[in-house]
């Protein structure tokens, strides 16, 4: 994060994503929460990326020991344990670039959240625990992902989809613009992850 900011926004930009990630650490998170409804809005079109497939795996039973070995040698950068969202009535969304696992989300419905910002509903889905590994970034994949899912969930009927990240990550904020979501609003979370 720190060398896209220098990369694209020079010793300005180093510094103050800088400092926001050392406020998040010492005084908690301020993440930014979007919203999309698709139903009631015109979505961009789908994003094509050459070779990429994204595979729903909506039980802790479908994750098979290939998976398991993938999400260990990804540990450090998945946020939270994938198997324990699984286990909350969670869905993962595994995206395969060129057969190689290089993007994971999780999406939950909205009697399924324990606890997040605000109250949701049944009728609302939240997208959760994105994730694009080093290797495969600048591919469009996490806005590819995004865009499938809110797609495939709304042909099911479900009415609003939420999203959140850090106020100092740029290239998610972008990714989640990208696909449609608007922002509501900011909030401080004290914890790491708000959606357990």
């Amino acid at each position: 994060m720190l060398r896209y900011a220098a990369r694209n926004r020079g010793l300005k930009g180093l510094v103050s994503v800088s400092l926001k990630i050392i406020r998040s650490k010492v005084f908690g998170q301020r993440r930014l929460v979007f919203v999309v409804e698709p139903l009631g809005s015109e979505l961009p079109s789908p994003i094509e990326v050459p070779n990429y497939k994204i595979v729903l795996i909506p039980s802790v039973d479908m994750i098979n020991e290939a998976l398991k070995k993938e999400f260990i040698r990804h540990q450090p950068y998945i946020l939270s344990n994938t198997e324990t969202v699984l286990s909350k009535g969670g869905q993962l969304w595994a995206g395969y670039l060129d057969g190689q696992l290089a993007h994971i989300a999780c999406t939950r419905t909205g009697d399924k959240v324990g606890a997040y910002f605000f109250p949701m509903t049944p009728e609302c889905v939240l997208i959760s625990h994105c994730v694009t590994f080093p290797a495969y970034r600048g591919y469009s994949l996490y806005p590819a992902t995004l865009m499938h899912i809110v797609r495939t969930l709304a042909g099911k009927s479900f009415k609003l989809f939420y999203i959140d990240c850090c106020d100092w990550n740029g290239p998610s904020e972008r990714a989640i613009r990208r696909v449609g979501f608007h922002l509501l609003g900011s909030r401080k979370c004290s914890r790491q992850s708000p959606l357990l």
